[in-house]
């Protein structure tokens, strides 16, 4: 049976033949994509045929742990010999029923040509986000191509893909290509639609100094989710401090497909390259990242002369932890102005304060991981888990980790957005009502962010309840109306309202 002149030509035949009682036809082009055509005939008369197109790449790195983010069907292919094991990935297009007329059917395979090769060249770029490399098999030297194409295998993997319905005539299980929006990629947000269905579109830029608060809790923390989501896309890697596992599930792929498109976001759902980072074995309280006197004033210690010599010792050592501080005043010799009393006092309140927390103060976190870039198509979430800390260390934890994040990107001097800070809790830790040492601190350090390309988003239930100072830098408000109804205030712009959309990515639930 003669193929109707498709474009991305010349298309040789592979193979033709009947499998499982129907007639099929497979086709390659010079750019080895395959064409597959599952014949509907009655009387050998063809009425239509469902078609799939397929993209071939030779796979090297971790293909399972990534296919696993993936929230749609693909193939991943095994050949192993003594020598070596080789992996193929086959991206399918969306297997369609077409009437067997030229028009119509070219149509519907050039369409599913675009769309495949737009979810093509997404899929490598977010791939390389999980140290993954996808070539296409027509780049790929002979032997790889020869490992593929002569595995006996590939017309029932071909032929099968396109399932048919257990009802009437020959319709295909659909799956839309994973594609993502080209404009969130550029540095935008998706932020969802209208009342009159329009869709809400801002540049990332405009978010950089951003509060979200009003509703429930779970309400603002899906705005937040949102948001990350969006820096993600743009390449913009994110911190997010995570006290109730609110953002673990960020690498998951989300399961409401159909939500999605009632949003008209337009992409498939999609899991992120997240790291966890656990209070205590990897993200530590910096000493040396820690105002003295602050250290000194939330543990309560007092102005006494013991206190002073902490705050002393920790503002001229620069301590690697706390055991390196207790030997510094350790060694400190009693005289007229310091008793021994004194110094053992201080030594005591130190060593109660090692025992209760032991590891947290030992050492620093590793800011090169914690700052780790995504790929070059998408960003990595940094997640720090924070679950059990109390108030005094999510305190003093929060202002160490603020300053050596600000200290790390001053040493770049970059002053385009690399980075992104996500803060739940915001009040607690910069509100109007603080008047400490580490409150101030922190709501200095925060308002520097921005210089060197660092973005803020802060979450809070009141906005009114967060310090003067920073408020003043807010440049978007997000208030939650109610559910996913939201309330967007940008600097010199008129407020509106918008239906937040659902998440790419699994989060908690709220009611669309």
């Amino acid at each position: 049976m003669e193929l109707f002149k498709i474009s991305e030509g010349p298309w040789e035949r592979l193979f033709e033949g009947n499998f499982q009682g129907t007639d099929v036809e497979i086709y390659i082009n010079t750019e080895s994509i395959v064409l597959v055509v599952i014949f509907e005939k009655e009387d050998k008369k063809v009425n239509g045929a469902i078609v799939e197109l397929f993209k071939i790449f030779y796979s090297v790195g971790e293909t399972e742990t990534f296919v696993e983010t993936l929230p749609r069907e693909v193939i991943v292919l095994t050949k192993h010999d003594e020598k070596e094991t080789l992996r193929f990935f086959l991206l399918g297009s969306k297997p369609d029923y077409v009437p067997w007329k030229e028009h119509e059917f070219i149509a519907e395979v050039e369409n599913h040509l675009k769309r495949l090769k737009t979810s093509a060249g997404m899929i490598k770029d977010v791939s390389k986000a999980y140290e993954l490399t996808l070539k296409e098999i027509a780049e790929c030297p002979d032997r790889i191509k020869e490992a593929f194409f002569s595995q006996p295998l590939l017309v029932p993997i071909f032929s099968t893909s396109a399932h048919f319905s257990s009802g009437s005539g020959m319709e295909a299980r659909e799956f839309d290509a994973a594609e993502l929006p080209k404009s969130i990629t550029k540095g935008e947000i998706i932020l969802g639609i209208t009342k009159d269905k329009k869709q809400v579109l801002e540049p990332l830029a405009l978010f950089t100094k951003t509060a979200v608060s009003d509703g429930l809790p779970e309400e603002r923390n899906h705005i937040v989710h949102i948001i990350i989501e969006s820096c993600l896309l743009s390449n913009v890697s994110t911190v997010i401090f995570d006290w109730d596992n609110e953002f673990s599930t960020l690498n998951e792929a989300s399961k409401e497909r159909d939500k999605l498109q009632k949003y008209k976001v337009g992409s498939e759902p999609i899991g992120f390259p997240t790291k966890s980072f656990v209070l205590g074995q990897d993200l530590k309280i910096d000493l040396a990242m820690t105002n003295a006197n602050g250290f000194v004033e939330i543990f309560g210690f007092g102005n006494s002369k013991s206190a002073q010599i902490i705050a002393s010792a920790i503002e001229k050592e620069k301590p690697f932890g706390l055991t390196a501080l207790i030997a510094g005043i350790a060694k400190i010799q009693a005289d007229e102005s310091t008793s021994i009393y004194e110094i053992n006092r201080a030594l005591r309140m130190l060593r109660i304060l090692q025992l209760e927390y032991g590891t947290i103060f030992e050492g620093k976190t590793d800011m090169d991981e914690l700052a780790r870039q995504g790929a070059r198509a998408i960003g990595r979430a940094s997640i720090l888990n924070l679950n059990g800390a109390d108030e005094r260390i999510s305190r003093l934890f929060v202002h160490s980790m603020l300053n050596s994040i600000f200290s790390y990107y001053s040493k770049k001097g970059r002053s385009t957005l690399s980075n992104f800070v996500f803060l739940p809790h915001a009040e607690k830790f910069i509100s109007k009502k603080e008047s400490g040492i580490i409150s101030k601190d922190i709501s200095q350090t925060i308002m520097q962010f921005n210089q060197y390309g660092l973005g803020t988003c802060l979450e809070m239930q009141h906005i009114t309840d967060l310090a003067d100072s920073v408020r003043g830098i807010i440049d978007a408000e997000i208030n939650v109306v109610e559910k996913n109804d939201a309330g967007i205030q940008l600097k010199n712009r008129k407020s509106y309202r918008v239906f937040v959309r659902p998440g790419l990515s699994r989060g908690k639930e709220v009611i669309f």
